[in-house]
């Protein structure tokens, strides 16, 4: 899954590339192509560039932006009293027509994101993970993970009105690690749990 910064930064590399040797700097095969490859993996394709392009692509490919939205404090049932750690959005595939993306497409924007980002640590043990499908300017809610975090062990209840309750095994953390890594590990538990 390809993240808007991404596609930016493959753009942005591609323009560097070409103008190194249109300004007569020697360039090896070898290394082109290593460099072409890396570039490719992020770069845009036609469809989001060309907005009517876009707009047929979703038609028939079922393009979508998740956001992962992630607070601090335990949820019951107001957001009013919880502090926003951070705010995450990217594209994924939704797979066969699915209206809820696959977690595995959920935790590769966690997994890119706690690279790239600056996400705090949790404050307190509770912190839920609000996963949504965005469509313009409104979020649709389609799950929520409601994590708890204690001394190295996190275990979450994650809800949505698609799909049963479940409730994940405990899973190992670090204590460096930050919201979306703990949370990227319990869903990566899900997953592996099949």
């Amino acid at each position: 899954m390809t993240v808007p910064y991404e596609r930016i930064q493959a753009v942005l590399r591609t323009q560097e590339l070409l103008r190194e040797p249109a300004a007569g700097a020697p360039i090896d095969a070898d290394t082109l192509r290593r460099l072409a490859a890396a570039m490719l993996k992020h770069y845009p394709a036609p469809a989001d560039l060309d907005p009517s392009a876009a707009e047929k692509n979703q038609m028939t490919s079922h393009g979508d932006i998740i956001t992962v939205a992630v607070y601090d404090g335990e949820f019951n049932g107001d957001l009013a009293p919880l502090v926003v750690i951070c705010e995450l959005e990217g594209s994924v595939l939704l797979r066969d027509g699915a209206r809820f993306p696959h977690f595995k497409d959920v935790a590769k924007l966690l997994e890119m994101s706690a690279d790239k980002c600056s996400v705090p640590q949790p404050l307190g043990d509770y912190f839920p993970v609000f996963v949504g499908h965005k469509i313009g300017s409104d979020v649709q809610p389609l799950a929520r993970f409601d994590v708890f975090a204690h001394n190295g062990a996190a275990i979450a209840s994650i809800v949505s009105a698609d799909f049963p309750r479940i409730d994940t095994e405990s899973v190992r953390y670090a204590v460096d690690d930050n919201v979306i890594g703990i949370a990227c590990k319990v869903l990566r538990s899900v997953i592996r749990a099949g």
